[in-house]
């Protein structure tokens, strides 16, 4: 969470002080307010996935675009009542900005793998170009965090690929997000539209085929190896 506005993390908790479930499953909350309030740190992580220099991205296309995905979503999978359980309006928009910064960037990962070439960096340059240019420092922090979230998307990848002899690629993904991302099942049952008691048993059928796998010797150094280490053997 971004604390380095302390005047704006103020102004964005008078939102968060309901306690009230209604309060946040009803439109205005959904639509209106998760927008003024986290729309900056959407793009934020949606320019850093696609490579788009930080002073280009408030007018770009492609992170309006995501976006507006990423909140057309939080609005449908929102879990308001647990929101409004939460015992401090900081809890409950620490939530929010949790559930929110993961949508946006699996949205941004997915757009990433549909549209490889969204932008191609030119020069440090182009990054004073926007109203906020980036220092040479953030520009470098900015680059890290697209190396990380590149090299957890190609991890996930191999751990869907050796997993897909035994299971769909829905429960697949099933198994990353419970036992690789540790999501819990409340935040998993909205996600897969599924009761958290339903999934509980799905994953519980599904884990031990699943752990068989994972911990053979091969597919470990498939996994935890450079890029295209015996690809030959899972292809």
């Amino acid at each position: 969470m971004d604390g380095r506005n302390p005047h704006e993390l103020r102004q964005a908790l008078k939102y968060f002080e309901p306690d009230n479930p209604y309060y946040y499953q009803c439109p205005v909350f959904r639509v209106l307010v998760l927008k003024l309030v986290f729309l900056k740190f959407v793009k934020r992580i949606v320019g850093r996935v696609l490579g788009i220099p930080y002073g280009l991205r408030e007018e770009d296309p492609q992170v309006d675009d995501v976006s507006d995905q990423t909140f057309d979503s939080v609005g449908k999978k929102l879990d308001g009542e647990r929101v409004a359980k939460l015992s401090s309006a900081l809890a409950r928009y620490a939530l929010c900005y949790t559930f929110i910064m993961t949508v946006a960037w699996r949205k941004a990962i997915t757009y990433k793998r549909k549209h490889p070439y969204v932008y191609q960096h030119g020069d440090f340059e182009d990054d004073l170009r926007g109203q906020e240019p980036v220092t040479h420092t953030e520009y470098k922090s900015f680059e890290a965090d697209i190396d990380e979230a590149d090299r957890e998307e190609r991890f996930r990848q191999k751990f869907l690929k050796v997993l897909s002899p035994v299971m769909s690629k829905r429960d697949s993904e099933l198994i990353w997000l419970r036992k690789a991302k540790k999501w819990e099942y409340r935040d998993l049952s909205p996600e897969f539209e599924k009761s958290i008691e339903a999934l509980r048993v799905r994953v519980h059928r599904l884990w031990p085929k699943a752990e068989e796998i994972l911990s053979d010797p091969s597919v470990q150094r498939y996994l935890f190896g450079e890029d295209g280490e015996d690809d030959a053997k899972h292809d």
